[in-house]
This record gives structure tokens, sequence and C-alpha cells, in this order.
């Protein structure tokens, strides 16, 4: 596709921990115009990988951090010639609990509120301020907006939003649900709706973010009334590296331990337990390969042992046990459900991951099961038009 040369576009950039995802929409219809990303991002064999004017590149080059990769895509979008011609940059901000509930402009003055907002959010928040002030430092007559992952939710009602704890120590710390993953969960609410032949405020839905971090969102005539995630993306369900919902009375008894800090828990819960703690192996492909699964263009390099398969098909148990539970929770709540939505890499590329789900859900058998790739880049560039 060749770009028009008197077209105005925005660039949305996507930051995640060690990846930058960005996209160019034309202004008029938000047709894409080009798209890529920057992987591995100061690790060994990072490079940079986009399509623009029809034709796929790829380049090996060594980012130590995400504010060389902006300088790079700044660059290469220079060398086409189209710099003068963006017209707004979106930015998704995971976290930007009570006071960023919309699209805001990204002045200093936004940005130095954000990098003070609690670190709930650690693996995101940090490098996606660092995109939004490089961006803004290489395109500074370009305006920045943030949208924020955490804003769909930012109505849920407050039974579901509240924490059974002391009214005071709620209120004086922000203790509530924010949730996330809202960015995606309501893109494919949209998506499904039109699937569907409704408007979106006339679908029920149950959306399924499954990916390295997921989540399931309960929503009621196109509004979500609950989500998996809580406080922070530690809670609900079992994914990668995170072990969902457990028992606080474990983390208490845990902390009582030797050895076992503060710093020590937090690395416990977000990097070594889910499917990496289970199984040793974070990769669904190769946890469902392990316990006996064909995944298409998929293997194991290492011979499986007994063992292994049999802890491979434990985790795998535990792992759709949790999401189902969820799932059927949310459909009891809404009553009627449109459809069952599956997202993310796991939840839209994996047909394994999600005949077995709904083969643990017999009263949901009727019920239509839709897999939409999700597509944060566009729904961020659909709420920022008209801020």
């Amino acid at each position: 596709m060749k770009l028009k040369d008197k077209s105005s576009y925005i660039l949305v950039f996507n930051a995640g921990s060690a990846t930058l995802k960005w996209a160019l929409y034309e202004e008029d219809g938000l047709v894409e115009a080009g798209r890529g990303t920057v992987e591995r991002i100061g690790e060994r064999g990072s490079f940079a990988e986009w399509r623009l004017f029809g034709k796929l590149s790829v380049k090996q080059l060594k980012f130590s951090d995400h504010k060389q990769a902006v300088g790079y895509i700044v660059k290469m979008l220079a060398w086409h010639k189209l710099l003068g011609s963006i017209s707004l940059v979106g930015h998704r901000i995971v976290y930007g609990g009570q006071l960023f509930i919309a699209p805001v402009k990204l002045t200093k003055e936004v940005i130095n509120r954000l990098e003070k907002l609690p670190s709930l959010a650690p693996l995101h928040n940090p490098v996606e301020l660092a995109v939004a002030k490089a961006a803004s430092k290489l395109l500074p007559k370009v305006k920045q907006i943030a949208e924020f992952d955490t804003a769909w939710f930012a109505h849920l009602p407050l039974e579901s939003q509240t924490y059974a704890l002391p009214r005071l120590l709620n209120k004086k710390y922000g203790l509530k649900k924010y949730g996330f993953h809202g960015l995606s969960h309501n893109y494919v609410t949209n998506e499904a709706a039109r699937i569907l032949g409704k408007k979106t405020e006339q679908v029920n839905l149950v959306t399924c973010h499954l990916g390295s971090g997921s989540s399931v969102a309960a929503v009621r005539a196109g509004k979500p009334i609950d989500t998996s995630m809580g406080f922070t993306p530690l809670a609900g369900l079992v994914m990668c590296t995170r072990a969902g919902d457990i028992d606080p009375g474990l983390l208490l008894y845990l902390a009582k331990q030797p050895g076992f800090s503060i710093k020590k828990l937090d690395q416990l819960l977000n990097h070594e337990s889910g499917l990496k703690g289970m199984t040793g192996v974070a990769d669904m492909r190769e946890v469902l390969t392990m316990a006996g699964y064909e995944v298409l263009g998929f293997r194991v390099k290492k011979l499986v042992s007994a063992s292994d398969r049999q802890q491979a098909k434990l985790a795998l148990k535990v792992y759709l046990y949790n999401l189902q539970k969820y799932i059927g929770a949310y459909a009891a709540i809404l009553g009627r459900v449109d459809a069952i939505v599956f997202t993310g890499g796991i939840g839209e590329r994996n047909e394994v991951v999600r005949n077995l789900t709904m083969q643990g859900l017999p009263t949901l058998k009727n019920v239509s099961v839709l897999a939409i790739p999700t597509n944060e880049e566009l729904a961020i560039a659909r709420q920022i038009i008209n801020n």
C-alpha cells in the first residue's frame, strides 16, 4: 500500500517491558498505513521489524533502551518523509490510577504526576513514560496524548471495585479494583458486536485476554461490570509467570519465614510463579507440548520425562480450571451471554486452549465463541482522535 502524500497521520506507541510496538494511521478514516515493532530491547539479539509502502523490512540492531528505539523509529519515518505529516502521537500507559481516566495531553506536568503514581505496573509504566518523553523531545511540535489501560474500568459498579477493607484505609491509599488490559477488552467488545451484527450497547460478553499477562472481563450492554485483575496486575487468572488469585494468608505466612523479604515476594509473585513456577517454562505452547498436545509449528527441543509430562498436565489443568471459574461466574452474573471472546497471544492464536476451556463449560455449549485479534494501537487512535 502506498502512503498518500498529503494525508495527516496518527502515530501510536505501545511499549512493553522489552518491546516497542508502533502503528501509523491515516487521520481520515484511521486506515492503517504502517506498523512495526522493536523486539528484545536491552537484550541480546534485538531487532526492528516494520512494514511501510507494502514492504517488509527487518534490521538487526542493538537497542539498549526504549529511548533509543523511539529514536530509530522516528529516524526511519523521517527517511520516508513522513514526520511533517504526523498530527498526533498516542501512547499506551498501563496505569493511570484515579487521576487519569480519559485521554490526556502529555505535558511536562502530566508526566511528572504520572511518575509520582504508585508503582502498580512496574514492568510497563516506567518504559511507557520513557517512550513518551523521548517522543516529545524528538517531535516537540506534535501533540502527544496518553490513553490508559485502566481507564475502561474506571466506572465499575461499586460492589465490583470495592475491597472489604476499612473504608478510611481504602480512601487514604486509593485501594480499589483498577483492572488492566482495558484497551484490549474495549477493542474486542466493539469488534464482537460488529461480528454479531449488533450495536455495542446491545451485547453481553465475557472477554478473555490471554497472553503473558491474562484477564477476563464481564461486559453488560457494552460496558464492563467486573474484571479479574484488581489493584495490581497480579490478581485473577493463572498467568505465564504470575500465580493469580492466592490466599493472602499464604503471603503473610511466607513473609514470616527466613529469607522472605518484600523484594523476594515481589520477584516470586511477578516472575517465578504461574506456568513457569509449576513447570519451569513460561511458554504456553511448550506446556501444551509437554502435556502431550500438538501445537502447530512448535516443538519442544528437549526430551520430556514422565515426571515433566505429569507436571505439565497438572499445570494446564490448574490454568484452565481458574479460567473456567471466571468465565462461568461472569456468565452467571450476566444472565444472557452473546459470546465468549478470546484474544491476546494465547487466546486468539491457540485453538487447543480455547477448545479445552469451553469443553469444561458445558452449560455454555450453545454460546458463540469468537477468537478476535486485539489491536490496542487502533483502540488508542480511536480514543485520541477527538481529544
